[in-house]
């Protein structure tokens, strides 16, 4: 048995090997899409003004990247969680079909385990690092 995993749909006697590096890679690059990231950057965003416009002056570098880091992983599992609910009209439409969930490279299944992990750690480290306030109200949106 080869030490690298075979392509769906790929009957055993015309098996591509494909490096599990390359495996790992595809799939990170995959997770980063279903997180959006440029409407996490937009969400993240408005957490720095907001953070400005709150801080009444007492600036604190580090509360504020808590604070992005854990919006941000809030914000990446909304995302995640919203591409499981439309997966099915995603696969539709052009635009959207070649989404990892319409497609099959990632199943419904890992993406809400993956969507539970980054709101569950991110509400946490709100609660922790900057303030339970912050953290229900980014909970909230979820």
């Amino acid at each position: 048995m080869s030490q690298y995993p075979t392509q769906p749909g790929s009957s055993p006697a015309k098996a591509i090997a494909i490096p599990a590096e390359n495996v790992w890679r595809a799939k990170l690059t995959d997770y980063i899409e279903l997180a959006k990231l440029r409407i996490s950057v937009m969400v993240l965003a408005t957490v720095v003004v907001g953070y400005l416009l709150g801080s009444r002056g007492e600036f604190n570098i580090i509360v504020l990247l808590q604070a992005l880091w854990g919006v941000g992983l809030v914000a990446a599992a909304s995302s995640m969680l919203n591409q499981v609910l439309e997966r099915r009209t995603d696969a539709l439409m052009p635009r959207t079909q070649n989404r990892p969930l319409p497609t099959g490279r990632v199943t419904s299944l890992e993406t809400i385990l993956f969507a539970s992990v980054c709101g569950i750690y991110g509400t946490l480290h709100l609660m922790m690092f900057v303030n339970p306030l912050t953290a229900f109200l980014t909970l909230s949106t979820l």
